[in-house]
């Protein structure tokens, strides 16, 4: 019988989200390679690389946007209820921006409802606003002196980093940056 420690299981969480998060790095970088292809060198295989990326992405749009959201939202529920992590303010407004994108998502994808999609844009840039502000807290010292936060959930001590770069404020920022990307992708 194989025994898991809660540490060890969140663990195991935080890599598994920093592979994710690295894997939607790559993406968000691809769509930008493809964009800046498209305006200067026009280099043919990445035209067709980019081309075929956001067909796919326009085609399954609210899917997308709806898994990546959903793994945020319970993403975060695991770190605050089974890991004990206590949630900073900008961690909450960061929930307040995107839970309610895994239910609106959810249901638009089974509707089949494109309609929504300008709301949920703002709403996950308004997140992914929190988020960078929030990693940057982070990650540059000089802005430790403006955190919002108070001393029982300090917004500038991250609760972990893999890769030299990933933090949750990160990870929540890729999400946030992959529902904008997906929902507004054009094939």
């Amino acid at each position: 019988m194989i025994t898991m420690t809660v540490e060890t299981l969140t663990q195991t969480v935080v890599f598994v989200l920093s592979l994710l998060t690295v894997f939607g790095n790559l993406l968000i970088l691809s769509f930008v390679i493809g964009w800046a292809n498209e305006k200067t060198i026009k280099l043919r295989i990445i035209s067709r690389y980019s081309l075929w990326l956001r067909k796919e992405l326009a085609l399954n749009s609210l899917l997308f946007a709806w898994l990546v959201a959903l793994i945020a939202t319970l993403s975060s529920l695991y770190f605050s209820e089974i890991a004990g992590w206590t949630p900073c303010k900008l961690c909450w407004f960061q929930r307040i921006f995107m839970y309610p994108l895994s239910i609106v998502l959810g249901v638009a994808h089974f509707r089949k409802d494109s309609r929504i999609k300008t709301y949920v844009v703002i709403l996950a840039l308004t997140g992914a606003l929190d988020s960078a502000y929030h990693y940057a807290l982070q990650r540059i010292s000089i802005l430790q002196a403006y955190s919002v936060c108070d001393a029982t959930a300090d917004c500038a001590v991250p609760y972990t980093l893999n890769f030299g770069y990933i933090t949750v404020p990160f990870m929540a920022l890729t999400a946030f940056s992959l529902v904008v990307l997906s929902l507004r992708s054009k094939a």
